[in-house]
């Protein structure tokens, strides 16, 4: 049996004008044929590496789906720092005094009569008050804070969730679940 490529029907012998056949052939059709044992070697191969391609990808969905299925109604801190507290879970309480400095990520310092200096968290951002035509705080107003203290893992913070500043109110989070209300009602928790 002689040795060689089938092209265009044509059977080619292996010398110099065989690779030049092949290169020809190939810059044309791309390959040159496979014979039969070969082709259907081929396509078990492909079949495996779609099976495995569709394997992954549903592993990736479960794993991935699982995770946002369990994620809940995000009810915790959603600064990521986790463990997830739920605000409403705290100690309600109510604060009145003035306004005598502003922390870091949205809380501001009263100091009251009955309680000396009590740090509030989670006032919101000055587009959600501008929003419900409320005046931002600034330093020296007197307001009230309602609100709940929540223990996160030993820190106690006291989560605002409304307040009350010169005879206007501003809710500032949802009563049912806890969610900043300038977030739309949803997502977790920030304080």
């Amino acid at each position: 049996m002689q040795t060689g490529i089938v092209i265009q029907s044509k059977a080619i012998e292996r010398d110099d004008s065989h690779s030049k056949a092949v290169e020809f052939y190939r810059k044309i059709n791309g390959d040159f044929h496979l014979t039969t044992t070969q082709s259907k070697e081929k396509q078990k191969e492909i079949v495996m590496k779609k099976h495995l391609v569709s394997m992954v990808l549903v592993c990736a969905m479960v794993l991935f789906g699982a995770g946002m299925g369990l994620a809940g109604q995000g009810r915790g801190p959603g600064d990521g720092t986790g463990p997830i507290h739920d605000v409403l879970d705290g100690v309600p309480f109510t604060f009145t005094g003035d306004v005598t400095d502003f922390a870091m990520g949205g809380g501001l310092t009263l100091a009251t009569l009955k309680d000396g200096n009590v740090q509030i968290y989670g006032i919101g951002p000055v587009f959600y008050w501008t929003s419900k035509k409320v005046d931002y705080p600034v330093i020296g107003d007197t307001l009230t804070a309602k609100g709940f203290t929540v223990n996160y893992n030993g820190v106690y913070r006291n989560v605002a969730m409304s307040i009350t500043i010169d005879n206007s109110t501003i809710d500032l989070r949802d009563i049912v679940t806890g969610a900043p209300l300038w977030r739309g009602g949803g997502g977790g928790m920030c304080y």
